[in-house]
């Protein structure tokens, strides 16, 4: 027949087939917005897919879940009046983001700033080290 004309119909099939999936980096702010929603939420295991392995600190899920839960719980739950995630400073494979917050204590009300510092890691965002400032209860 026309040996030609299957390996024509082969390539424009091909060239009409859809690309694979290529799925879009989440952004260092959105990332930081994930982290606060499972931590605020109690879902601990969630918050350690979203860290670096340095962060992990070499612990599995359970394990490193269940300090980021003592941790929580040392600091005490404060209610959350205000939170702003500000847009992030990326400078290559590191970004910074910061997060302001207003909250309401048992002792009053107070303002609070925390810092991520995130790195690129295996092409997807993760959250290197948090510093958490805090003013003052008013």
């Amino acid at each position: 027949m026309f040996p030609w004309l299957s390996t024509a119909l082969i390539a424009v099939l091909a060239a009409s087939a859809p690309a694979a999936a290529v799925e879009k980096p989440v952004p260092p702010s959105t990332v930081v917005r994930e982290y606060l929603s499972a931590v605020q939420g109690g879902d601990f295991a969630k918050a350690y897919d979203l860290v670096t392995e340095r962060l992990r600190d070499g612990l599995s899920r359970d394990n490193w879940a269940g300090r980021l839960e003592g941790q929580v719980a040392d600091r005490g739950r404060a209610k959350i009046l205000f939170m702003r995630v500000h847009p992030a400073i990326v400078k290559g494979d590191e970004a910074t983001v910061v997060a302001s917050f207003r909250l309401e204590t048992p002792n009053g009300r107070k303002v609070a700033k925390e810092t991520y510092n995130l790195l690129r890691e295996n092409g997807r965002w993760r959250i290197d080290t948090i510093k958490i400032y805090e003013a003052p209860e008013q």
